[in-house]
């Protein structure tokens, strides 16, 4: 999207905090794909939840997620002296910085955790048992052993505890808008606190910080018994002061963190590759990041040492980390973590900041045959998964041996077709010639029904 002034992005994320579902419709037409990313990653973590993932649909949700995003971008704004046209200017000339559009917010806003806190917000059983393990086994341990040797005997661990109670409670302050998102006519309703996040910060990492901030105030008040968690008293944390210490934050955390930002920045890298006089290098890299490849197939594929294709990942991954070092040290100006442990991080995930576009164009195409032709996807279960011979599949489906003959002939001209199409629809990307991909491909179709696939979950395999 391209920037626009000021006052319009003001006004609409006006209309979005407020929830008007003309924004809401609008802010969903043109950042779907994200909206539906972020919910997507967030219901496959809660598939390890139990019960089993999320009850709450996306457009349920949305509403809430919205808004959030809306009212986290009129905080900032207000913040950085963005409140308005005038503002924005003189702000953008003071630090020299370009000024934030909603799109560019966006890209920073966690948008899974945010749906997470909606479905939280929804009641739904899942989201709220997840949260709760968050609090109890991940928080908790961390905050008593920080201030138990301030605070009074289990006292800390009461502040845990009080937590979840704080979250859901309803304020007294009347924030069902903050003032500066309502209109004049709007009545002040009640607010939530877990309304308060705007998925700025890992809802792990904004919980830490609220409970870390009630022992503060404890410590600092020994004799008051009303601890605050009012908005002023526990804003969410967008700078290093505000987040738990570099110690206490895992790899998944660091990666999860910084994704966002360094997702495009990587794929501009990776697409530069291209320019480069060594075309081999592209292929190796778009082979292994994206496309998800062993590197022992990698050196099959191309003749060579599985140590060669280690030499050249190595090459791609310094490549990688030096085309963006500039991003990674404005994160680790933003958020206290040094640089060192940020590329750390991302060396040793440097896949998972891609999308594993040939896992999703697999599912794309078993989805079409489920839908256009679901006996010949059944054929392949118990061909390919099962690995029945053809009188055991006529038994199972109750067919002729010649009927099923006939179907499996036209299940291998489906993969031959399916295999050239993508490996043309790959090679258009990538530059890496269309007969490597076809073979990379034969095995993706072989891993997904073995259950060897390591990049996305082919339920649709497993319904089967």
């Amino acid at each position: 999207m391209a920037p626009t002034p000021a006052t319009s992005d003001r006004e609409f994320a006006l209309r979005m905090a407020r929830r008007e579902p003309q924004a809401v419709t609008e802010f969903r037409l043109e950042y779907d794909q994200r909206l539906d990313d972020g919910f997507q990653l967030m219901s496959q973590t809660l598939e390890q939840a139990r019960p089993p993932g999320c009850a709450q649909t996306e457009d349920e949700l949305c509403p809430h997620v919205v808004g959030a995003v809306g009212e986290g971008y009129l905080i900032r704004c207000e913040k950085s002296g963005q409140g308005g046209e005038h503002g924005s200017r003189a702000g953008a000339s003071r630090s020299g910085a370009k000024r934030t559009t909603i799109e560019r917010h966006l890209g920073e806003v966690l948008l899974d955790d945010l749906f997470h806190a909606s479905a939280c917000l929804k009641h739904d059983q899942s989201a709220c048992l997840r949260l709760v393990d968050i609090v109890d086994n991940e928080i908790g341990p961390s905050i008593v052993r920080r201030y138990r040797h301030r605070l009074s005997p289990g006292r800390a661990q009461e502040i845990v505890d009080d937590v979840l109670s704080q979250t859901w409670s309803v304020t007294n302050s009347s924030l069902g808008q903050p003032a500066s998102f309502a209109g004049e006519d709007d009545e002040p309703t009640p607010r939530l606190r877990l309304e308060k996040y705007h998925g700025l910060s890992r809802l792990k990492t904004w919980l830490y910080t609220m409970a870390s901030r009630l022992c503060i105030d404890e410590i600092r008040r020994p004799n008051s018994g009303n601890v605050s968690m009012d908005a002023e008293h526990a804003p969410e944390p967008t700078r290093a002061a505000d987040r738990p210490p570099d110690e206490e934050l895992s790899e998944r955390e660091l990666i999860d963190r910084f994704k966002p930002k360094l997702q495009t920045e990587l794929n501009r890298a990776l697409d530069s590759l291209k320019e480069r006089k060594n075309p081999r290098l592209a292929h190796v890299a778009y082979l292994w990041l994206p496309y998800r490849t062993q590197q022992v197939f990698i050196s099959e594929l191309f003749g060579v040492t599985k140590a060669r294709v280690s030499q050249q990942a190595k090459e791609i991954t310094d490549y990688l980390i030096a085309r963006t070092e500039p991003t990674c040290r404005e994160l680790a100006a933003e958020s206290g973590i040094s640089l060192e442990q940020i590329q750390e991080a991302l060396k040793s995930s440097l896949p998972s900041f891609f999308m594993p576009v040939l896992s999703e164009k697999l599912l794309d195409s078993f989805r079409s045959l489920r839908d256009e032709n679901p006996r010949l996807l059944h054929v392949a279960f118990l061909m390919w998964r099962q690995g029945h011979p053809p009188a055991e599949i006529a038994e199972q489906l109750g067919e002729s041996g010649a009927r099923v003959a006939r179907l499996i002939a036209e299940l291998d001209a489906w993969r031959r077709e399916l295999q050239s199409r993508l490996a043309d629809e790959l090679c258009e990307e990538s530059t890496v010639p269309s007969e490597l991909l076809e073979r990379r491909i034969d095995l993706a179709v072989d891993e997904s029904f073995s259950g060897r696939d390591p990049t996305a979950p082919f339920r649709i395999v497993e319904e089967e």
